[in-house]
């Protein structure tokens, strides 16, 4: 304001202002507005998105908050803040703005999901506080979005339990472990990493061609009310009967209206989404077909496979989300293991059918082995009684006792759990009773069998058998003469070096030391040089200080 004063010598006239300098205020207000613009800027070009809510409603975002988002800044601002909210997540972040308010202790800074304007979540960092904004109280803070790294965080562990599942899943296909359990183990891992509710890994018999699922989740079958419950699917219809029959994987959020699909009969479960994939042995990619859904932007991907074997499916059902291509490839892969898996069961089951085939057969062989040769003991036996000279009828016995020894190695073969070995403790003791028997001498003559765990094959039973049978007879024939009594001792055991060492001796009557085992005419004697020398490929020494001893060292014929 501007006064008129007169001086005192009333022609001067003084002018006074009592207002504030008009070019002061102006400088202030363009100051304050250039800052207004610098921080507006300033907030505009930041990466992260800044907002202010207040009453619930948005009264400032900036450039990077809208873009989030997909909107512009003007249809955002002044927009209930719970709009942009995913569902499953409005509950939390209600309850943290409303206690924020309250003054009470709430987490600053936490993750959910927003709603871009497509539909599409996106996963954001939110950092909030409470400042005074026009004179009231509000919510002001930032938003990062996080998307690309919680989804690259979660596409890592999602790979280390893949990794761990075929960790697992690959130390089963060496294993022992059934069919049953390697198809329990596969659904497991699948229900798992798919966050599926229902399902069932199953294989073809291979002798029916039905599909057998010895793993239908239990909560399956407890939840299913269908009244003809069977594990065993003879027939294969609907969308787990494509997979089966076509040989192609399924994957589809929406059976219900599928046209593959054949509906599900009265009582089933529900079905809302459906995955599966059919396990094939020596399959090859061959093509690939990438389809438009007809929700949103998605695309389905259909992969098409050589004509492989089919030996068994897996089929998942409802999972608490949409099911991706991740998933396919996922369960393809576990179908692969599967199918390796059951493939190796049936070829080890394969093999002990023949290895039993064949076990039967061979004891059917030794059986007929050792009845022709007791037919042939029985044979010279007859014949021997037409023959009076002593001389002639020894030479029948020995050949009887010979042909006998031989016979009792098969029927051993014939009555043990296995085919390569024989237990020779049984075998020594049927072998020398026989002998006795057989030349009259029961009550004369004292045996003393002792044999340390030694199991021979048949290319080395036979010969020592035979060393046995001519040892035992020798004894038998020259060691007591006129029924004088005595002992004959019998050992075999296994000594340094894989050796097998046999001892056949006698307290009787000693070889004449004029003799030559390697020359003698006696065919007994002879006959055990050369079944040791040249089929045992061993050695033979003869003790004569004490009675007789014959100590024989040979290796087990493999």
């Amino acid at each position: 304001m501007t006064k008129l004063n007169h001086g005192s010598d009333k022609n001067t006239i003084a002018l006074s202002s009592t207002g504030r300098d008009v070019t002061e205020r102006k400088q202030e207000e363009e100051a304050l507005q250039h800052s207004e613009e610098t921080y507006r800027m300033l907030i505009d070009n930041m990466q992260d998105g800044v907002f202010i809510i207040q009453d619930g409603k948005i009264q400032f975002v900036n450039e990077s908050f809208a873009r989030t988002a997909g909107y512009t800044v003007e249809e955002v601002l002044g927009r209930d803040f719970l709009d942009f909210i995913a569902r499953e997540d409005k509950e939390r972040v209600i309850g943290n703005y409303s206690r924020r308010l309250a003054g009470e202790n709430v987490p600053k800074e936490y993750e959910f999901n927003i709603l871009h304007k497509d539909g599409a979540r996106i996963i954001v960092n939110v950092n909030v506080g409470l400042i005074t904004y026009r004179g009231r109280i509000a919510h002001m803070g930032t938003i990062k979005d996080i998307t690309e790294r919680k989804q690259a965080e979660e596409a890592l562990s999602w790979q280390v339990e893949i990794n761990a599942a075929m960790v697992e899943l690959s130390g089963t296909l060496l294993s022992q472990a059934t069919v049953e359990d390697i198809s329990a183990l596969v659904l497991d891992h699948a229900k798992v990493l798919t966050n599926s509710s229902y399902g069932y890994v199953g294989y073809i018999d291979p002798k029916t061609g039905y599909l057998v699922c010895p793993t239908m989740s239990r909560d399956m079958m407890d939840t299913c009310k269908v009244t003809d419950k069977n594990n065993i699917l003879k027939e294969f219809r609907g969308l787990f009967g494509w997979v089966i029959n076509n040989r192609k994987s399924i994957l589809t959020n929406n059976p219900a209206n599928d046209p593959r699909s054949t509906g599900t009969p009265a009582g089933h479960i529900a079905i809302q989404r459906f995955l599966s994939a059919p396990a094939m042995l020596k399959r090859k990619l061959v093509g690939e077909l990438s389809v438009p859904s007809s929700v949103g932007n998605k695309i389905h991907v259909m992969r098409y496979y050589d004509k492989g074997d089919l030996v068994g499916q897996i089929a998942l059902a409802n999972s608490n989300r949409d099911y991706t291509e991740r998933d396919l490839a996922l369960v393809e892969r576990l179908a692969d293991i599967y199918a390796i898996a059951i493939n190796r069961y049936w070829v080890e089951e394969q093999i002990k059918e023949s290895l039993t085939e064949k076990e039967m057969l061979l004891k059917e062989i030794h059986h007929r082995v050792k009845n022709n040769m007791q037919i042939i003991s029985s044979l010279l036996r007859l014949q021997s009684r037409d023959i009076k000279e002593k001389k002639y009828t020894d030479m029948f016995t020995d050949s009887q006792n010979r042909i006998t020894s031989m016979a009792l190695i098969h029927e051993k073969l014939y009555q043990s759990k296995g085919l390569e070995k024989i237990d020779f403790d049984d075998y020594i003791r049927d072998l020398a009773n026989g002998l006795i028997q057989s030349y009259g001498a029961n009550g004369n003559i004292k045996l003393n069998i002792d044999v340390r765990d030694v199991s021979l094959g048949i290319d080395s039973a036979i010969p020592c058998g035979l060393v046995i049978n001519e040892l035992v007879t020798n004894s038998l024939k020259h060691a007591f003469p006129d029924g004088r009594k005595g002992e004959i001792m019998i050992s075999l055991h296994m000594t340094e070096g894989n050796m097998i060492e046999l001892i056949v001796s006698d307290s009787g009557v000693s070889i004449p030391a004029n003799i030559d085992i390697r020359k003698t005419e006696s065919l007994g004697l002879h006959l055990v040089t050369i079944l040791v020398e040249n089929q045992l490929h061993g050695e033979i020494n003869l003790d004569r200080s004490k009675g007789t001893e014959f100590l024989v060292k040979f290796k087990d014929v493999k």
